[in-house]
């Protein structure tokens, strides 16, 4: 299990439309809400095994559709969440909190994953955060899932009381510094 972080820099204003627009290109419909309503947080459920809708319902969410259905989301900047894997980074005033973050089955071959964590990731910039912590990934292929559509490097693998980090991110170079911030070996 590891948190992942993002370096905030590079998710402005212009970076968040393009998401949209390839959201939108590819044929579905996307708009954030400061609370999911009780439709999505009943798929949410449905969908993802019932784990992810309190923390959906404690933050603002990107949700995208194909006609009445609902294809994705990604939820940013939840509040009051106090998992234990919150705690370190997660706590620090600079630092916003990225997810949970999904797309149903149906729409996984969509391409639409990535442009929804690109939103979220807006999201938190835009509320003013200069990191944005991915918590609680626990599977490789997640791991470098993130790593590649977001640039994001791992703060801190339990188990392990030092920060591990990637040499230099994906995205926009910003690599160890960029994205801890000089956080050291706090994880």
């Amino acid at each position: 299990m590891v948190n992942l972080v993002v370096g905030c820099d590079g998710f402005g204003d212009d970076v968040l439309a393009a998401a949209l627009r390839a959201i939108e290109a590819a044929g579905f419909s996307v708009a954030v809400s400061d609370r999911s309503d009780e439709h999505v947080l009943a798929w949410l459920d449905d969908e993802f095994a019932g784990a992810w809708s309190s923390e959906a319902y404690a933050g603002s969410s990107y949700v995208a559709r194909k006609g009445d259905a609902i294809a994705g989301f990604a939820t940013f900047d939840p509040r009051g969440m106090r998992f234990d894997w919150l705690r370190g980074l997660g706590a620090q005033a600079d630092v916003g909190i990225f997810g949970p973050f999904g797309v149903a089955k149906a729409f996984r071959k969509s391409g639409i994953g990535p442009h929804l964590l690109t939103a979220a990731l807006c999201g938190v910039a835009a509320r003013g955060y200069k990191r944005a912590l991915i918590p609680a990934v626990g599977e490789e292929k997640l791991i470098e899932y993130y790593q590649r559509n977001s640039g994001a490097v791992i703060g801190y693998r339990a188990g392990v009381q030092r920060c591990r980090c990637a040499g230099t991110a994906a995205r926009g170079g910003r690599g160890r510094e960029g994205a801890l911030g000089g956080v050291g070996s706090r994880g």
